[in-house]
């Protein structure tokens, strides 16, 4: 498999077809991270696709010495943000079995549905951390730039959620 930091120099060399390989490399892992973070499947790709159409908008803008990836999770992130806010606007929070149904769609699939509860009840950058770290099996540098902070930061916020969830899950158990 090529590497992104290859392919990225070979689409702003104007190779097409390399933008749609790294593109067709990052869609069913953002589908999973937008469906993590959305209501619905339907929402899920529908950001999907309004991700990938952001990248083809922007690749230009992007540099030689760049990383695709923590850049990809960021409009991802934001773009999550962004459906839920309008979305749901002046409603009620997601009830967690509602949320764990469609998390049943993913690959990711917990044995234990109390954790996929404790998981959700994080506040946003806690659990921000754990689906990435988890969930996308980023590493800490890749957390800190997706999410905009320090890798202090992202180890910090990584820790505190892996602690709350040990705390909660004992208390439950």
């Amino acid at each position: 498999m090529v590497p992104d930091e290859i392919l990225v120099q070979k689409i702003l060399d104007g190779d097409s077809k390399a933008l749609d390989e790294l593109l067709e490399r990052y869609y069913p892992q953002i589908l999973k991270y937008c469906i993590w973070h959305l209501s619905s499947r339907e929402e899920a790709e529908d950001a999907t696709q309004e991700v990938m159409i952001k990248v083809v908008r922007h690749i230009k803008r992007i540099t030689r010495s760049f990383h695709f990836k923590p850049y990809i999770y960021q409009i991802t992130k934001n773009t999550c943000i962004d459906i839920y806010r309008k979305k749901h606007i002046d409603t009620v929070p997601l009830d967690p079995l509602t949320h764990e149904a469609v998390l049943a769609e993913t690959v990711y699939r917990f044995k234990d549905d109390e954790l996929i509860s404790l998981i959700h009840t994080l506040p946003d950058d806690l659990r921000e951390a754990i689906l990435l770290r988890y969930g996308q099996q980023m590493s800490l540098q890749e957390i800190a730039e997706a999410t905009g902070v320090s890798m202090r930061t992202a180890q910090s916020r990584l820790r505190r959620a892996v602690n709350k969830i040990r705390k909660e899950y004992k208390n439950d158990a």
